[in-house]
């Protein structure tokens, strides 16, 4: 990086840090024009960074107008070089949107389990609930109850 300032100070090791940033986020462009523009992004970001922490220290002599036309510079500036925004992760779904998807494909799987013509609430629920209800229903023997090979259960 050929750096108009010095990497012996923090002003100037930022600069490199930004231009390092820069680089890598635009895939190691190697035509002059780009690293041209990289720098001087780099350059005024930094130095926004340095009026703005000036004025947030108190310094009486930060012109609050030169803070805001810099800060606009350096926007546009990276703006220029077209960086597109990184997007992270999905965050993690909720209980609730776990439960929601879970009783989905619970659902799916027994509407497909059914016999063609059979896509009733109440065919789908007796699909769910025969298996486990069927042991206690059928030992005592009533009569009407739906059982899991899709037959009438009639003793």
């Amino acid at each position: 990086m050929a750096a108009r300032a010095s990497r012996n100070t923090a002003r100037g090791r930022r600069i490199a840090d930004l231009y390092r940033a820069y680089v890598m986020a635009l895939g190691n462009p190697v035509d002059t024009v780009t690293l041209s523009n990289v720098l001087a992004a780099a350059e005024l970001k930094a130095a926004s960074e340095l009026m703005r922490d000036k004025l947030l220290a108190g310094a009486p002599d930060v012109d609050h107008v030169l803070l805001v036309k810099i800060e606009g510079l350096a926007n546009r500036a990276e703006r220029k070089l077209g960086i597109a925004p990184r997007v992270g992760p999905k965050p993690p779904k909720t209980l609730a949107e776990h439960l929601r998807e879970c009783a989905a494909e619970r659902a799916r799987a027994v509407t497909d389990a059914l016999p063609s013509g059979r896509s009733s609430a109440f065919a789908a629920l007796s699909r769910i609930l025969t298996c486990s209800v069927r042991s206690w229903v059928g030992r005592r023997g009533w009569r009407g109850v739906r059982c899991c090979s899709a037959q009438w259960a009639r003793r």
